[in-house]
């Protein structure tokens, strides 16, 4: 999917930002579908156990996350942040800078803080974001809203990645929205997920059972 900057531009110049507002938008909520859409039959295709459908799946989902960060990159690098955007345009521009490299969430980062601060996104969306950051980094996250999984025997087995300050974990959560861990980890459970939470489990040992799992 490409966009047009220059009609963009012509329309900011000739019809006032109204008009374009609504073009990108339109963009933006086709960009939302495409994300969500590449992305419905992840758990069963992942849990297939079929190696060249797995691989086939990852293909297409990078490319189609390659396409949209184009685009909205180009968006928040040209005019920022959009005024006047529907929800799921809005939530588009999230998804796909939490779906993107570590290099473009730490950029971006400031803007999708600055909108959850501002009641355009949910703050567990900037949490959540902050979390992926984090793990990139090989850092512990701060709400528990990212996991990794791998496979061994034809099991996939989910983990949590550690948390900082664990016993604090759910006083946090609350303050952005986000339920208990209990109720988050049952969440998983009850779409036949088998999540571990182990608050006491570090970087270090998660890592060394991966690559022990390997």
């Amino acid at each position: 999917m490409k966009i047009n900057l220059l009609f963009i531009a012509l329309a900011i110049t000739a019809n006032g930002f109204s008009q374009s507002s609504c073009n990108i938008d339109s963009i933006l909520r086709n960009i939302y579908k495409a994300d969500q859409s590449v992305r419905k039959e992840f758990n069963e295709i992942i849990n297939s156990n079929d190696t060249e459908r797995i691989l086939n799946y990852h293909k297409q989902m990078a490319e189609t996350d390659l396409n949209n960060q184009k685009t909205v990159f180009e968006i928040l690098d040209t005019f920022g942040w959009p005024e006047n955007l529907s929800d799921s345009a809005n939530k588009a521009i999230f998804l796909v800078i939490d779906h993107a490299e570590l290099k473009a969430q730490k950029k971006y980062y400031p803007l999708i803080a600055h909108s959850a601060a501002t009641g355009i996104l949910a703050r567990s969306d900037a949490a959540t974001l902050q979390d992926r950051i984090l793990m990139h980094e090989n850092k512990k996250q701060l709400y528990g809203t990212q996991t990794v999984s791998f496979t061994y025997n034809g099991q996939t087995e989910y983990y949590v990645w550690p948390v900082k300050d664990s016993k604090e974990l759910d006083t946090r959560r609350a303050k952005i929205g986000l339920p208990p861990m209990a109720s988050y980890i049952r969440i998983f459970q009850e779409m036949g997920i088998n999540m571990t939470w182990n608050p006491s489990l570090s970087i270090k040992e998660l890592k060394k059972k991966q690559r022990t799992n390997k």
